[in-house]
């Protein structure tokens, strides 16, 4: 009698495959899941108990994690993913129907970065620009630069810069978001 695994093919990783894995090992080493009271999933620090909250700070590409202490004041934990928030939902609130956020990452790519992607398959579109957001300010534009990276511009300096200008806190908060401040440790 044979089993299973004797009718598998046995099959070599190929480089690109090697890499992804080492990748993911080293995003997940010391690390632990995590689950929010809204349902959010993650993944933090190995120290991240019951009563920790998970922040999203503007500026920051990842969630922080937080442990409240006496005196109305916070340690930090460390950095976390936490899967639905990074792309920002929490500041700008769910995409609209039909759309999903797509990742993509190569490990042959010497900047090392994540493309986002937003993609409406029922529309058949694939954008670059959050469908959440609203019209650059006056004086901005985008621009890509030589590694393919796109830069937000400011017409009257000429200035090239990576945050969007419409995720200020003044550009936020005309938008609706509450914003709250914290006493770090």
């Amino acid at each position: 009698m044979r089993s299973d695994d004797d009718n598998r093919e046995s099959k070599t990783l190929t480089s690109s495959q090697r890499g992804y894995l080492r990748e993911i090992a080293g995003f997940t080493q010391n690390r632990s899941l995590f689950s929010t009271a809204e349902g959010y999933l993650g993944l933090g620090p190995l120290n991240t108990r019951s009563g920790d909250i998970v922040c999203v700070f503007l500026g920051l590409y990842t969630t922080i994690i937080l442990r409240p202490i006496p005196e109305d004041k916070f340690e930090v934990v460390g950095t976390a993913y936490t899967h639905g928030l990074l792309d920002p939902e929490a500041l700008l609130g769910p995409l609209p129907g039909g759309w999903v956020v797509e990742l993509s990452y190569s490990v042959e790519d010497r900047n090392k970065q994540f493309k986002v992607s937003f993609v409406n398959k029922e529309k058949g579109l694939r954008t670059e620009d959050d469908p959440r957001l609203w019209e650059l300010p006056l004086g901005w534009d985008i621009e890509t630069n030589a590694e393919g990276l796109r830069r937000f511009r400011n017409v009257e300096t000429s200035k090239s810069d990576w945050p969007d200008p419409r995720m200020t806190s003044k550009e936020l908060e005309r938008s609706g978001v509450k914003f709250q401040t914290f006493r770090l440790i």
